[in-house]
């Protein structure tokens, strides 16, 4: 029997499909297989029942240009072309069989494209090993329209073969719920090596297990699910990870290691990304003290699993593969641990005790390996019974891709010129070393774009078009609502863009950080038109601050709107800050002083109920959650908050305060109370009266606490297994310590918690306490912990906040404590789609007496008037060049250096640093003049003058901090990287 395998290099090609082909050659010595060749050459090693053709591109992209709108045939190109060349490449020839793989398309056009170059056959048999688009709605880059045509073609591809046979049983059943045609099952015992040799019992006392991840580098394979597991299991229960496999391209040019490596350097992890291994080194890795790990989000066997378990090692498996149930109904003998990739918490404490018996489990998978008998003679069907099964195809569909070939065919010709193949081989000589020339060229001046691109310069571009913009919005009717709605969304663009897309495509017409006070003038007036006084009060604080006095008088109105909405602090606070007063300074400490006091003391109220499951008086660490609308998530996160490695321990308490919450978190934790219980967690649940902001449930929860220690966490935040333990041997090691911190790791999860991707790290390296007070962000709870007592010293948390009672917290007692960083990441944000409480503009409100007036100078006199010289001008310093935790660039503060440099001139007029006094003042005169351009003729160049003349004055004034500060300037001195273009710029 003479059979054509429709792929290519299979004796040079390392992949599941060309192993899969190659086997069945090699297992079937009294067949003759036929193939197409590339790069493998032509005098290479191969099975004498192995033969080649080398592959002839006639056909080629540019025949099909101009096609027309016909959508069907612009989703088949790709596949036609394939299919023609192959036929072209075989053209004349007499084969039984032309076996084909459903992981490409081009089966969908090989019986036309046979027929037309005249190859004559008997069947065409598709094999199917996987579609790719179910591959790709998984990946790294997803493109819907893509994805929709390849599944065009497949499904079309599918419906037209005469025969189709797969290996896994669970792929076959894909098929059959798709379509009512017979496919059949080659057993994959039929085509692969099993090992004979019996395998010693492993003794390793000394070293601790390595995890392997084994496959190719695209998301579908679970290489993150792989990085994300490991971030949830203790570091000192494994060695180190490593991702093993070749790297796959993504839509977007990228590759999937890339992706890897920026997931690697957000999480700091002990993993090496390794290249694809030949067989015998990975039965190398599969001998060593390692477990494999395979968790792939589709899979229709995965082999490798099977080649790992029968040399020994220890193998966890996505149960979205199709080898568990293959395991299961040929070796059930053989343990491994099966996963749901959802909830692959479930599996944690599974794969820990795996981890810790370690030997144990491996020497009872060798034992079982070793009792195995394999019984090779009922096998189910071999290739040539299915090969001679009865056709079955829609007549329907065939006629219709015939249609499509015919179409696509007779376009070719059209196209084509005499003597095609010598033109395009002429071509391809001229044009190949051209475009590589011509892609190294725009790469080069891609970089230099790159590399020279600097806020300032765009920034100056920008202003050219700032005042024909506003000028246009201006101009806008502001008749109906609507009206007003799409005026308001204009500026808002104008000012900050409102999403990437808006930004990408108007570029110089968005995101201006000049003038900006005209644009939050408009938006404030508008917000009164709609009556949303509080947001135009909102609004009109931010322009106070920018330009750090009342110029247009607005003050009356903000202090009215605020007292209106029970914002009596706040406004008392913004009168403190910018009412016109000698005075300012000493009411605003006066204010922080007695603000003190007023915490220090908290009278315990009652609840509805409480209900405590604790077994003893004391822990060592508590862990306070408030539950609030929390009733999707509180389940998800309690299976991995009891992961932590002090609940093996007894030495973590978990206390939940419910405030009167309307959905079902008690109901639900019910529920999850027996598991609870039976894991020995100690857990209380108290719920309040009524509806209480988040720093109530947190005075609440310290009362309730029997530890030394806390910390507090929200349903969607939470600590590394082993997070909590590191932290708390820090605060055993130094008394004198009152708060440790980590770093942190945002992530955007799915609405079950599933990880989708990174956003960014919290990285706290070179921690200084004084950065607090330029970044709150640097004290976190997510990966932080702290002493209870500093409570009972220094106050509890103010209640009346809704939003920003972390941040005053935190300044409030930051010069009493002492903090330090245990270099980690500890922490983990769970992005949910759904909105975070505090994104929104009431946060901002709140700031005024959360962050603001600890930054005024009252506030450096609360902060500083304990503290000595070199503390004060290390935060100057800081202020300077800076970087803030979420960035990577570096920051600049010079509404806070002016307020320290007239601190030190006040306290310390022997400071060395007043000498740059009087540059730190022009600049931050620059800075205030920028936000409000006057500009009445409203010209385009007059505001690209000012901004010029400020860039000059900027960049000169700040050559003089050379004197004091070591680092590359160019890199630091970029005007728009101060803090007031990086906090509350944004619009609402």
């Amino acid at each position: 029997m003479k059979i054509f395998l429709a792929e290519f290099d299979l004796f040079h090609k390392i992949g599941g499909g060309q192993t899969f082909y190659r086997n069945i050659i090699t297992k079937n010595p009294h067949l003759q297989f036929y193939y197409l060749t590339i790069e493998e050459k032509i005098n290479g090693q191969r099975p004498a029942n192995a033969h080649i053709f080398p592959y002839y591109q006639r056909y080629i992209k540019s025949d099909l240009k101009k096609i027309g709108n016909n959508l069907p045939l612009e989703k088949i190109t790709r596949p036609f072309l394939l299919a023609s060349n192959i036929a072209y490449s075989i053209r004349h020839q007499n084969f039984d069989i032309i076996d084909c793989p459903d992981y490409e398309q081009y089966g969908l056009f090989l019986r036309d494209a046979c027929d037309h170059h005249q190859v004559k056959y008997q069947k065409l048999a598709l094999s199917l090993h996987g579609v790719v688009s179910q591959s790709l709605i998984h990946d790294w880059v997803i493109d819907k329209n893509y994805i929709n045509s390849l599944e065009f073609a497949e499904n079309l591809q599918y419906q037209i073969v005469d025969i189709r046979y797969g290996i896994s049983k669970n792929y076959l059943e894909f098929w059959q719920d798709k379509y009512d045609f017979p496919n059949y099952y080659y057993h994959p015992l039929n085509f692969i090596d099993l090992p004979h040799k019996k395998i010693k019992n492993y003794h390793d006392v000394t070293r601790k297990p390595i995890l392997n991840f084994i496959g190719r580098k695209e998301k579908n394979k679970g290489a993150d699910i792989f990085v994300n597991l490991l971030t949830f299991l203790e570091k000192k229960l494994y060695s180190y990870g490593n991702i093993i496999g070749a790297d796959s391209p993504t839509l977007n040019g990228k590759t999937g290691e890339y992706y890897l490596q920026q997931m690697l350097k957000l999480r700091n992890s002990n993993i090496n990304v390794i290249s694809s291994l030949t067989t015998q080194q990975l039965n190398q890795k599969f001998s060593e003290n390692s477990v494999t790990i395979l968790p792939s989000r589709f899979d229709t066997l995965n082999f490798v699993a099977l080649e790992s378990l029968l040399n020994g090692c220890p193998t966890i498996i996505s149960d979205k593969a199709g080898i568990c149930r293959f395991l299961k109904d040929n070796f059930p003998q053989l343990p491994f641990i099966s996963i749901d990739i959802n909830n692959f918490s479930e599996s944690l404490n599974k794969i820990s005790q795996l981890l810790i018996n370690y030997n144990q489990s491996r020497n009872s998978l060798i034992k079982q390996v070793n009792n195995i008998s394999f019984n090779l003679e009922q096998l189910g069907l071999k290739l040539t019974d299915i090969y001679y099964q009865e056709n079955n195809y829609s007549s329907q569909e065939r006629k219709k891709v015939n249609e499509y070939y015919q179409q696509l065919i007779n376009h070719c010709y059209k196209k084509q010129y005499w003597q095609k193949e010598t033109i395009v081989s002429l071509s391809k000589k001229i044009l190949n070393p051209l475009n590589h020339q011509n892609q190294v060229l725009i790469k080069i001046v891609k970089n230099k774009i790159i590399t020279q691109k600097k806020p300032i310069h765009t920034q100056l571009i920008k202003s050219l078009f700032f005042s024909s913009e506003f000028n246009k919005i201006n101009n806008l009717p502001e008749i109906s609502a609507r009206d007003i709605d799409d005026k308001l969304t204009q500026l808002k663009n104008l000012g900050h863009p409102l999403n990437a897309s808006m930004e990408n495509r108007q570029k110089w017409k968005t995101g201006h950080f000049v003038n900006r006070v005209k644009i939050w003038q408009e938006i404030a007036r508008l917000e009164k038109l709609r009556s949303n006084d509080l947001l135009s009060a909102c609004y009109e604080a931010r322009i106070i601050r920018s330009l750090n006095q009342d110029k247009f008088k607005q003050l009356q109105f903000i202090t009215e709107t605020f007292n209106n909405h029970n914002l009596n602090q706040e406004a008392e606070v913004i009168n403190l800050l910018y009412q016109p007063s000698k005075n300012n300074s000493k009411l605003c400490h006066q204010y922080l002083l007695n603000n003190y006091q007023k915490h220090l003391n908290y009278q315990e109220k009652p609840y509805e109920f409480i209900e405590d499951y604790r077994q003893k008086k004391n822990y060592r660490v508590s862990i306070a959650v408030s539950l609030y609308n929390a009733e999707n998530k509180l389940g998800f996160f309690l299976s991995i908050l009891i992961q932590q490695s002090l609940f093996q321990k007894q030495e973590a308490e978990i206390i939940l305060i419910d405030s009167a919450s309307p959905q079902n978190e008690y109901q639900l934790f019910q529920t999850l109370l027996p598991q609870l219980k039976h894991q020995n967690i100690p857990i209380v649940y108290a719920r309040s009266e009524k509806r209480e902001t988040i720093q109530s449930a947190w005075n609440r929860a310290i009362l309730l606490s029997q530890s030394p220690y806390i910390t507090f966490l929200g349903v969607d935040e939470m600590i590394t297994c082993d997070g909590l333990e590191k932290l708390a041997a820090k605060l055993d090691s130094n008394p004198e310590l009152d708060w440790v911190i980590g770093n942190s790791l945002v992530t955007e999860v799915d609405y079950q918690g599933n990880w989708r991707q990174d956003v960014m790290t919290y990285s706290r390296t070179k921690f200084n306490q004084n950065l607090v007070y330029l970044d709150t962000c640097y004290l976190t709870y997510v990966g932080g912990l702290y002493r209870k007592n500093i409570h009972k010293k220094f106050g509890f948390y103010d209640e009346t906040f809704r939003g920003a009672g972390d941040t005053e917290f935190k300044n409030r007692v930051l010069p009493y404590i002492k903090t330090s960083l245990v270099e980690d990441v500890w922490g983990i944000f769970w992005n949910y789609p759904d909105e975070r409480t505090t994104q929104n503009y009431f946060t901002e409100l709140e700031d005024l007496r959360a962050w603001y007036v600890y930054r005024s100078l009252g506030g450096i006199e609360y902060g500083f008037r304990e503290k000595n010289l070199e503390d004060i001008e290390n935060l100057l310093l800081l202020c300077l060049n800076y970087r803030k935790s979420f960035l990577e660039t570096h920051s600049t503060d010079f509404d806070l250096a002016w307020h320290i440099i007239q601190y030190l001139e006040q306290n310390y007029p022997k400071s060395k640093y007043l000498s740059i006094k009087k540059n730190i003042d022009i600049i931050q005169q620059t800075l205030v003049s920028l936000e409000l351009v006057n500009n009445k003729k409203n010209t385009d160049n007059i505001l690209f003058l000012c901004l010029y003349r400020g860039i000059e004055k900027y960049k000169k004034q700040s050559k003089t901090f050379k004197k004091y500060l070591d680092f590359d300037f160019k890199d630091i001195y970029l005007l728009f990287n101060d803090n007031r273009y990086e906090q509350h710029f944004y619009s609402w």
